[in-house]
């Protein structure tokens, strides 16, 4: 909101006059239409393809219980504890399979990047659903896939909601 003059003057200002023309500048000069659209387009993909295949491996995690499943939840989270630098292995990787250029690297980079806690947190909904719903749907003649999506899947709106909101 500041002219160029007031942005670079020693002490600085506190009170000044606001001015829009950064933000016109911005908006009709540059590229700024296009750069919006493909961070949308990526964010939006990263978000859906991370909270799909983190409640699918979530609902795999419940329905096949063993000694390594019950605490590979909290090695997912371990995931995080990697630092963000390292998405440069991958990105570099990916400049030797030609996907520069395209929305398929950024898309998978951050997906990895997000997919453990986006598990991690969609397991710890699925853990309190009671395994009762399940059954009962096995009685009524429902497969797994189809229990998750007409059971499983609405009574994770909140979860849904809340990994959204985290992972954009």
């Amino acid at each position: 909101f500041r002219r160029t003059l007031d942005m670079k003057i020693m002490p600085p200002k506190l009170l000044f006059t606001p001015i829009l023309s950064h933000y016109e500048k911005i908006l009709t000069l540059d590229n700024f239409s296009k750069y919006f659209r493909n961070s949308a387009v990526i964010a939006v993909s990263v978000t859906a393809l991370t909270i799909l295949l983190g409640t699918l491996a979530a609902y795999g995690m419940k329905l096949f219980k063993s000694r390594l499943g019950q605490h590979l939840s909290n090695v997912l989270l371990l995931g995080k504890m990697v630092p963000a630098i390292t998405i440069l292995i991958p990105l570099f990787m990916m400049n030797r399979l030609k996907l520069t250029g395209t929305f398929a690297a950024p898309i998978l980079a951050h997906s990895c990047m997000s997919l453990p806690f986006v598990t991690w947190l969609m397991a710890s909904f699925i853990r309190d659903i009671p395994t009762e719903l399940l059954e009962s749907a096995s009685v009524m003649g429902c497969s797994r896939m189809k229990a998750f999506w007409l059971i499983i899947v609405p009574l994770l709106k909140p979860a849904v909601a809340s990994a959204t909101i985290l992972v954009m």
